[in-house]
């Protein structure tokens, strides 16, 4: 695939045909996990994992294991790779002009039928997109299509980041039959994957098991020899072997109550977030994140909006504020930190949020709700510090985010210049601070070999996978 140049900051219709849902008990030639007839698998062997009852179609699978196997069935016309970069997969050409992107088909670009892709189905698959929780969001921010001989005009909305990413929705075509065909590296039939172009790993069985625990507790018998969790949960599961920690579009935020109390003016904010130590918060997601100091990926080399000072000079930023001070010994607070009680890594984050400002002399209560008053309490304004995990549409547009979380950026966000620009009025009035960024789980032998993993395709370039030694 070839890899595009960054772009940084520059009515529904459903669909027809079945989709295919998993039977209500293990498919031909699986085990039954809690049978006694349950083996481990060859260590050679790639075997993944289905949830009965859920989807092989893209647009309507639920889980994580149901979705890792449709990413071997269906392909894209742009796919991001490891970097957060567009790259192009079934298109050819991907030209952004404005707020229009023209894109042509590969020549060779076929589903595993050996039928060719057509702008009509892409055209169906943007419909699909546009009904799917998963999808809706980004394929919502296409505004039009329209195909003028062999280019497909794609109308965006203004503003987008990163528009190519916008077109990473998979291309189905609906056949009538169990399954949508796809154009990926494998065909499902039977309960087997069987590959569709030159790969090393071969056929890939399937086992399907009635729930998620007992998913888990396949890989950790060695029975699946592949598993990915986006850790939706808020808690890394037990699993042997290897892993690999796969970064999502989803980010931990700490909100500040600009409206009333010491968290509304601009210098407490950032004081506050420059006590705060990103690469120790990683620890209360299991080491499943990485440290954010920008809204953006890291690798779109933006600017950084928050900075980290030592304890010493974030002390003496608060002497200056007026704080500390013989008229103040106490220090700051108590301030209240809401959190959801139901995800333990922002549970987790919230206590170590607390011990890293009590380093500075801010004292933090933390507070866990339930999601519903937690959301309620955050629409009355009942809180200082408000902590939260957010999920950005594929082209990391901000508009959601800070409608829901600092309406008063919008204008700054929808009219900036540049990335310059924008970062520079959101860290001058900093009303939420990242902290940092999710990631995915993937868990597998230690003698697989892979190329690398991404969220949209977890297991990338499959074709070179192999197991060592063999």
């Amino acid at each position: 695939m070839k890899r595009l140049l960054p772009l940084l900051l520059c009515p529904a219709l459903l669909l027809t045909g079945c989709h295919f849902r998993l039977p209500e008990a293990p498919v031909s030639g699986a085990s039954d996990p809690s049978g006694p007839h349950a083996q481990p698998s060859q260590v050679n062997t790639l075997i993944l994992g289905l949830l009965q009852g859920d989807a092989l179609d893209p647009y309507q699978a639920r889980s994580d294991a149901n979705r890792a196997v449709c990413s071997l069935l269906y392909e894209s016309l742009i796919t991001a790779d490891a970097d957060d970069q567009p790259q192009l997969c079934l298109a050819a050409t991907a030209q952004v002009t404005g707020e229009r992107i023209l894109v042509s088909l590969r020549a060779d670009a076929r589903f595993s039928d050996g039928s060719a892709v057509t702008p009509q189905d892409v055209e169906a698959s943007l419909q699909a997109a546009r009904q799917s929780d998963r999808y809706r969001e980004t394929a919502g921010r296409i505004e039009g299509l329209e195909t003028n001989g062999g280019t497909m005009i794609f109308t965006v909305t203004a503003g987008s980041p990163q528009p190519q990413l916008l077109l990473t929705f998979p291309i189905i075509r609906q056949t009538g039959g169990p399954v949508p065909l796809g154009s990926g590296p494998y065909r499902y039939s039977g309960g087997t994957l069987y590959p569709t172009r030159d790969v090393q790993l071969g056929s890939i069985p399937l086992r399907t098991y009635e729930d998620l625990s007992a998913l888990r507790r396949a890989r950790g018998g060695g029975e699946l020899t592949f598993y990915y969790d986006t850790l939706s949960e808020g808690f890394v599961p037990q699993i042997t072997g290897a892993s690999e920690a796969v970064p999502l579009t989803s980010l931990a935020i700490l909100c500040f109550n600009g409206q009333q109390g010491i968290t509304a003016g601009a210098q407490v904010r950032q004081a506050l977030s420059a006590a705060l130590r990103r690469e120790e918060l990683t620890a209360a997601f299991g080491g499943y994140a990485r440290p954010a100091h920008t809204l953006f990926p890291a690798s779109w080399q933006t600017p950084e909006i928050v900075q980290e000072k030592k304890i010493k000079d974030v002390v003496a930023q608060w002497r200056q504020l007026g704080y500390n001070t013989e008229a103040n010994p106490s220090g700051i607070g108590p301030l209240q930190l809401l959190v959801p009680r139901e995800n333990g890594f922002l549970t987790a984050a919230a206590e170590q949020v607390a011990q890293q400002l009590a380093q500075v002399s801010v004292q933090v209560e933390v507070r866990r709700v339930p999601s519903a008053a937690w959301e309620q309490e955050r629409l009355a304004g009942q809180y200082d510090l408000l902590l939260t995990q957010v999920d950005l549409p594929a082209d990391w547009d901000l508009t959601g985010l800070l409608a829901r979380y600092a309406p008063g950026m919008l204008a700054a966000y929808t009219g900036r210049r540049s990335a310059q620009a924008f970062c520079t009025a959101f860290a001058a009035a900093l009303p939420f601070v990242p902290l940092c960024r999710r990631a995915a789980m993937a868990a597998f032998p230690r003698a697989l070999q892979y190329t690398e993993m991404t969220e949209q395709q977890p297991l990338s370039g499959i074709e070179q996978w192999s197991f060592s030694g063999v």
